[in-house]
C-alpha cells in the first residue's frame, strides 16, 4: 500500500472541506431551525449558570473596542459570587437574572472609567443604574435621585438637601 504524504492528505482533506461547504451550511442551518426552542433554552440556561463569563466577554469586547485596559478573566468567580448573592452592589437592589436584558438585570460598572475593567476596579450593579451613571458618575446622578424621591415624597426636603450637599462636597 502506497503511504499517503501528510501534506497531500491536508491538501485532499481541505479540497473535500470545500466541496461540501454549502451542503453543510444548509444542513445546520435546517438544524438549527428545527431545534430553535432547545437552543434558545440551552442560551438562556447557560446566561443564567454563567452570567459572570457572558457580562465579561461583553467588557472584553468593549475594552477591545475602546482601547480600554481590561483584566477581568481570572475574575469570573468573585463576580459570579456577587451575582448569586442577588443584589446591586451600589443600590441593594435584587437582580432580576431572567433571560433578556431587563432595568435590574446585573452589569459591570467601571467604578472610575480611566482604570479600566481591573478587578480592583469593576462591581456589579443594575444595568439601569449603570446606564444612567454613565458619562457623569455617581455625583452627577445623586443629586437627580434625590430631587425625584423629594418629588415623590419619598424624602423630605431637609434630608435630600443634605444627600445633594454631601454629594456635591459641600458638607
Amino acid at each position: 500500500m502506497p503511504r499517503i504524504d501528510k501534506q497531500d492528505r491536508a491538501d485532499y482533506d481541505k479540497k473535500y472541506r470545500e466541496s461540501k461547504k454549502a451542503a453543510r451550511a444548509e444542513y445546520q442551518a435546517a438544524w438549527r431551525a428545527e431545534n430553535a426552542e432547545h437552543l434558545k433554552a440551552r442560551a438562556a440556561k447557560r446566561r443564567l449558570e454563567k452570567r459572570a463569563m457572558c457580562l465579561i466577554a461583553g467588557a472584553r469586547v468593549r475594552s477591545r473596542s475602546r482601547g480600554i485596559i481590561f483584566e477581568l478573566d481570572d475574575f469570573a468567580p468573585e463576580l459570579q459570587k456577587i451575582i448569586d448573592g442577588g443584589k446591586c452592589q451600589l443600590s441593594g437592589v435584587k437582580f432580576d437574572l431572567s433571560p433578556g436584558r431587563k432595568p435590574t438585570s446585573p452589569s459591570i460598572d467601571r467604578i472610575n472609567p480611566e482604570l479600566g475593567y481591573t478587578p480592583g476596579n469593576v462591581r456589579v450593579i443594575c444595568h439601569a443604574l449603570n446606564a444612567a451613571l454613565g458619562d457623569w458618575g455617581e455625583a452627577g446622578l445623586a443629586p437627580i435621585i434625590a430631587g425625584v424621591m423629594l418629588q415623590k415624597n419619598a424624602i423630605n426636603a431637609e434630608a435630600a438637601t443634605q444627600f445633594i450637599a454631601a454629594y456635591m462636597g459641600e458638607i
